[in-house]
């Protein structure tokens, strides 16, 4: 008969743990929800819908923002180059229909905006580079046998410029940065890695590079005398890939990162101080759209191009804006 009882207040005991330890478990699951929906988050607020009177100008488009704050950007739909003033209102246009009687039209990847003046377009079906003048007057195109071969540019491939406005191409599949000078796109320098220019008032390094390998993001800052790790940041899900990545004039850096969590894209936004010190590290929270490529304006506004809401066909320039959560 003791036997039985012993039993009975020993089941009675831990059950009761069980009990406790579950309660335990949800508390602090609820405390973790409570904090998560505590931190600050991105969402896009619509700038302006391009719109130059030539039809829908499609979610297949490319966007560079130049150093006057105007927004230059190519639509596949309709093979036309755009330049916009940071209001939507339309500067000029380019019909590139046909521009070399080849009968195709062209598939433009990316878009760099130079520093100097004018615009790199990376062309991924001919795997060519186009440079257009800043009044959209197409000037010189390399076709790239020279430069990576015929059908080895690995695609999807990114352009951007250095402040000397040399051009940056990074291929994401190889993880490869080719730089080529200014003038005359010669081959200048090949880097495996993707690199980002430093900006002129961050003195003591030339560039950055940005590598990530499962759930960890690197930035190393890299000059003559070597490199250094500048920063690192480690993500629930696993990092599918970089959807921007800027230096500031403070020498800080700025990168957005696409995650994929439970068979789900996730979209991230890292800010980093001069002394490498997380400012910030923030979800981007989107209805049902996705972010291609962001990139900032000289006042820092994040800027991208997104599906309107409610109108998926219609692409839209939207900023990014940080908002907090209201207090309980």
């Amino acid at each position: 008969m003791n036997s039985l009882k012993n039993s009975g207040r020993w089941i009675i005991i831990i059950l009761a743990a069980s009990l406790a330890f579950l309660g335990a478990r949800v508390s602090a699951r609820a405390q973790e929800v409570r904090e998560i929906n505590r931190r600050p988050f991105y969402v896009p607020h619509e700038v302006f819908a391009p719109d130059a009177g030539d039809g829908d100008i499609g979610r297949d488009s490319c966007f560079a923002v130049t150093p006057e704050d105007n927004i230059c950007l190519y639509s596949n739909a309709l093979n036309r180059l755009y330049l916009f003033d940071p209001r939507g209102a339309l500067i000029k246009k380019t019909d590139f229909r046909d521009y070399n009687y080849s009968g195709e039209p062209l598939a433009i990847s990316d878009i760099a905006a130079s520093p100097k003046g004018g615009f790199y377009l990376l062309e991924s079906r001919r795997a060519k580079i186009i440079f257009v003048s800043i009044d959209l007057k197409i000037t010189d195109f390399r076709v790239e046998s020279e430069v990576f071969a015929p059908g080895f540019l690995f695609l999807p491939a990114e352009a951007r410029c250095d402040g000397n406005g040399n051009l940056i191409v990074y291929e994401a599949p190889a993880k490869t940065s080719r730089l080529f000078s200014g003038a005359g796109l010669s081959p200048a320098a090949s880097f495996k890695t993707r690199v980002v220019p430093a900006e002129t008032s961050a003195a003591g390094f030339s560039y950055y590079s940005v590598t990530f390998e499962g759930s960890t993001l690197e930035i190393t800052v890299n000059s003559p005398e070597g490199s250094r790790l500048f920063g690192v940041q480690r993500y629930a899900g696993y990092i599918d890939g970089v959807f921007m990545a800027e230096a500031t004039p403070s020498g800080g850096f700025t990168a957005g990162i696409r995650t994929i969590t439970n068979d789900r894209y996730e979209f991230h936004i890292l800010e980093l101080g001069e002394n490498a010190a997380v400012k910030s590290s923030a979800p981007v929270k989107l209805s049902g759209c996705s972010v291609g490529k962001a990139a900032r304006d000289s006042a820092g506004k994040i800027l991208t191009l997104l599906a309107r809401e409610n109108e998926p066909g219609r692409p839209v320039i939207a900023e990014l804006r940080k908002k907090k959560p209201a207090e309980d």
